[in-house]
């Protein structure tokens, strides 16, 4: 409840972290006046049905409000981040409720999770909603870890309703729903998760809209193609000052690829691998599965942003607290290091691309080398990428050992 309240205050103020609060504001706007069919006009809208439906319903209800509250968009922005605010307490509480086994574990990865900088950062000052979609994530995991494979399915089709990032679980799901609940389980999920899928998109297909312009705007095929939009991963690392510049579809000498076919055809072998190795060996951790196809998502790929790593902080957490109540000191630790080194590394990444109006602007991907403290800002970026890396791999060589503890579950 601290974590919530702490949040109202923040949440009417555009602190023009980046223009995407004025840009959603602008999209409830329009949705005021049209429908969520018509909504989708081709241009990189960016979001699935699910997370359109929510801001048709909160710009509905700004139209309700006084006109004084409406002023310069307070009540539109509040509104704008509550769903967001909302996410990140259901997810403090989903952690808590799945190693209730040890109250203050469960209190304490509530507490680091809500009062996280990162976490904070994103839902309060910059007024996206990757909460949202994490939290159905953390829901469906946990769901997963007890067997409950409706509800698991039922939560990962509403994740991916809401933001298309979310599809990095779905081989960590398939896999271990195959693993525990056999193919009657599996049958029963996949159905789940289409129903799902086929009730969210019913207006397009009901007008016979669901064509090439909604899946433009809902999977960027409109938007300029970069290597690297704005996170430190491999490509960054491997591409330093080239990498705001390259665009995704150049091609690689000798191997006759585009550089988005080589990081996708990467990432989809990369869970392929994990999915494989959750499938044959019941030892290993499915929560950690889950956070290393989402961290994969974010450091293989290319036109990748900062906020990919943000359901990998929920994730690692959930392993975490799941690693103390089974007394694994040698897991807890590591998992201790990683999600401190791995704040840091978010944290900066966050910082160094988007910043609050009260703080000089700068996109360290775009800036030119014109001092000496952009250097080492970049300096500093490159080492934060290779630190990502280095996590993502030891990560990768813990999951493939397997736990200690036979079919451990929450």
């Amino acid at each position: 409840m601290g974590g919530f309240l702490i949040r109202l205050p923040f949440l009417g103020t555009d602190w023009h972290v980046t223009n995407d609060l004025a840009q959603l504001g602008a999209w409830a706007l329009r949705l005021q006046q049209t429908s969520v069919v018509d909504f989708y006009d081709g241009r990189a809208q960016l979001y699935p049905p699910l997370t359109i439906f929510m801001l048709k319903a909160m710009a509905q209800v700004e139209l309700t409000l006084p006109l004084a509250w409406r002023e310069n968009s307070r009540a539109l922005n509040g509104l704008l981040k509550f769903p967001a605010t909302v996410a990140d307490t259901l997810t403090a509480f989903a952690l808590a409720m799945a190693v209730w086994a040890r109250p203050r574990v469960a209190v304490l990865c509530a507490a680091l999770y809500i009062f996280h900088p990162a976490i904070f950062y994103v839902c309060v000052f910059w007024g996206q909603l990757d909460s949202v979609y994490t939290a159905l994530l953390v829901c469906g995991l946990v769901a997963l870890q007890k067997k409950k494979w409706v509800g698991a399915w039922l939560a990962a089709a509403a994740a991916l309703g809401s933001k298309v990032q979310a599809v990095a679980c779905l081989p960590v799901l398939m896999a271990d729903t195959l693993r525990r609940g056999g193919i009657r389980a599996a049958v029963g999920g996949v159905i789940v998760f289409v129903g799902v899928l086929i009730l969210l998109t019913v207006p397009w297909w009901w007008t016979g809209r669901l064509d090439s312009q909604f899946f433009d705007s809902v999977f960027l095929s409109s938007r300029t193609p970069r290597a690297v939009v704005s996170g430190y991963n491999l490509w960054y690392l491997i591409l330093d000052e080239r990498a705001h510049t390259t665009s995704s579809l150049a091609q690689i000498p000798l191997l006759g690829l585009s550089v988005r076919t080589l990081g996708m055809l990467g990432y989809g072998a990369y869970t392929s691998f994990i999915a494989f190795g959750l499938w044959q060996n019941r030892a290993r951790d499915s929560v950690l599965g889950a956070a290393l196809t989402s961290f994969g998502l974010f450091m293989l790929p290319t036109e990748v942003h900062e906020r990919f790593l943000f359901p990998v902080i929920a994730l690692l957490m959930l392993a975490w607290a799941s690693s103390v109540v089974q007394s694994d000191r040698a897991r807890t630790r590591v998992y201790a290091i990683v999600l401190g080194v791995l704040s840091l590394t978010f944290s900066f990444n966050l910082l160094t691309i988007a910043q609050p109006y009260f703080i000089a602007s700068l996109n360290l991907l775009a800036q030119p080398i014109d001092s000496v403290w952009v250097w080492i800002l970049k300096f500093l970026a490159q080492s934060a990428a290779l630190v990502n890396l280095l996590l993502f791999g030891g990560l990768t060589v813990l999951f493939w050992k397997g736990t200690n503890r036979h079919d451990a579950r929450i």
